[in-house]
């Protein structure tokens, strides 16, 4: 797994804004919840109140014709160029499979469990003597 750092934006915590990011793509593949089911995509790891994205790049995502990318967009608009978020919608309108590295915009930093470790997001167990 590999982690992204998800920062506080305005009146949006970086709880708030890891947690929506995952459902948000999560429902490119199923927009139509039922109770039975996750909401997210991938699982998120935290220190303090700062946030992380626990992910895999190689996921394969398989886009629903319902899809709302809305919200997925307004993210991804606080994260890159207009540019990148046009390309990042072609690939999910235009593929019926791709990966979540493929609509990773190309400025976002993915950080190694030993990066994170390093960076004390990931301590050493205490193991009592």
């Amino acid at each position: 797994m590999q982690y992204i750092k998800v920062t506080a934006l305005g009146e949006y915590t970086s709880e708030f804004r890891c947690k929506l990011f995952s459902q948000e793509l999560f429902k490119i593949s199923r927009p139509i919840l039922d109770d039975s089911s996750t909401q997210y995509l991938f699982g998120w790891v935290n220190k303090s109140d700062e946030y992380a994205l626990e992910v895999d790049l190689n996921y394969v995502i398989y886009p629903h014709p319902e899809k709302d990318l809305t919200l997925i967009l307004m993210s991804l608009s606080t994260m890159t160029t207009p540019d990148e978020v046009a390309n990042i919608i072609n690939v999910i309108n235009t593929k019926n499979r791709f990966t979540f590295g493929e609509i990773l915009p190309d400025n976002i930093q993915v950080f190694t469990r030993e990066e994170m470790t390093a960076d004390g997001w990931f301590p050493e167990p205490i193991y009592p003597i």
